[in-house]
């Protein structure tokens, strides 16, 4: 590793320091694109792509910290929402038919617990942990209990004490993501369960060389997955991988040339607004069921092609 330099990010100034490979340590990477003023470099021995040199590990838990209380709380409830609320029962469906007797589950990365809700009314027994010191104040107003805020390293949780680990949108954050791992392997029962869901660089629009990179930019990504190299991130860390999987649309609008909708989207460009509505109803407002014509479409684009917006992965430890 080069010893750090400054970089301006708009008025922010961050160092930054080349790194090797976070998935396999490897030192050969060749150039892939730039990226709001970062450069994507791929790993010749893995084929990860990650952002290179990147910000520091203390710069980029400062870019975190530094989000308000009151901000974030706007931006889950304007963003949660009823079709984020289905994905959250799908997936906690999916984990008790891949683990029938697994009760106790982390939330890595919880944020104000909307997927612990989801899984305690599942029958699980929830457990959350995020960096930020908000996400308890802001989890206890909504009822959402055995909120942590640390690191999971500082959490040291008692070994194989879960059955079940689930991280959303958090591993292409991490520019140490085996160190990671490893302390999830530890905490998971043998035969334990990891969920891991992150944007998809096998999108389609970003097959297509169309894709704007809105909402997945450096510095905050720092590791650009596709379903091989994420495969091959868990596999390195000791994990056995059961499956992996695409969702959340294919971003037609950039194939068209537009910026993408979406409630993350609107929410952050209209520099997230009051919350519209309360967390009661976002959680049970029904959403349209897709049509056959519908469910053969995605099957195609997100199971066999895997081109959707996010990628996810399910995942055992021996």
């Amino acid at each position: 590793m080069t010893e750090p330099v400054t970089r301006a990010q708009g008025k922010v100034s961050l160092r930054v320091a080349a790194v090797p490979c976070p998935s396999c340590r490897g030192t050969e990477a060749s150039y892939e694109r730039e990226v709001e003023g970062y450069r994507l470099e791929r790993c010749r021995r893995c084929g990860l792509v990650f952002v290179n040199p990147q910000p520091t590990l203390d710069e980029l838990t400062a870019l975190y910290l530094k989000k308000t209380p009151e901000r974030q709380a706007a931006f889950y409830l304007n963003t949660v929402s009823p079709a984020q609320i289905v994905e959250y029962d799908r997936i906690l469906t999916d984990l008790r038919r891949l683990s029938p007797t697994g009760r106790r589950v982390l939330d890595l990365g919880c944020a104000a617990g909307y997927f612990m809700q989801r899984a305690v009314a599942a029958g699980f027994e929830a457990h959350g942990i995020d960096l930020a010191a908000w996400v308890e104040t802001i989890a206890a107003t909504r009822g959402v209990m055995n909120v942590r805020s640390s690191t999971l390293h500082d959490a040291a949780f008692p070994e194989a004490w879960f059955d079940i680990v689930h991280s959303s949108q958090v591993f292409e954050h991490l520019p140490r993501p085996l160190d990671e791992l490893r302390e999830i392997r530890r905490i998971l029962k043998p035969g334990g369960l990891l969920y891991v869901n992150v944007p998809n660089y096998r999108c389609l629009s970003i097959v297509l060389g169309r894709d704007d990179f809105e909402l997945n930019t450096p510095p905050e990504h720092v590791s650009y997955f596709t379903p091989r190299t994420l495969t091959t991130l868990l596999s390195n860390a000791g994990f056995s991988v059961v499956r992996t999987a695409a969702y959340g649309g294919v971003k037609w609008e950039n194939l068209l040339g537009r910026p993408i909708k979406s409630e993350i989207a609107e929410a952050v460009r209209a520099g997230i607004p009051a919350a519209r509505e309360t967390a009661g109803t976002v959680m049970f407002r029904p959403v349209p069921r897709p049509s056959l014509a519908g469910k053969l479409v995605r099957r195609a684009l997100y199971q066999w092609l895997q081109v959707g917006m996010t990628l996810e992965a399910f995942a055992r430890r021996p």
